[in-house]
């Protein structure tokens, strides 16, 4: 969940079998679903720091950072950026505020 301030702002839901994450109005959830990042291997998880509007989601063997505050600008070819690489398919991402980091598990290999 996307929030501004103490409202929701979007829900975004991955579908690992679609390759896609979707984005859902808080303020309207009537219009439905809409594609926010498609054409990818299988995103597993996301967190998203509502500090500075990014979104981090894990897709195949990487992770990516994506901005979601300005989606109406938003080109997900130049806007999303890999911020890490693994060896096994990385199966949960957490973006802890306080500490400013993002925990990301590696299952396979026991790691985080």
């Amino acid at each position: 969940v996307d929030w501004m301030g103490d409202m929701c702002n979007h829900i975004y839901v991955s579908s690992p079998t679609e390759g896609i994450i979707y984005r859902i109005s808080c303020q309207d959830p009537d219009k439905g679903p809409h594609v926010f990042l498609d054409g990818l291997v299988e995103p597993y998880g996301m967190t998203i720091d509502t500090e500075t509007g990014n979104m981090f989601f894990l897709d195949g063997y990487s992770a990516y950072i994506v901005p979601i505050n300005n989606a109406t600008d938003f080109d997900e070819h130049h806007d999303k950026r890999i911020i890490a690489t693994f060896e096994t398919y990385p199966m949960f991402i957490r973006y802890d505020a306080h500490c400013e980091r993002i925990f990301i598990s590696e299952p396979d290999r026991n790691k985080v």
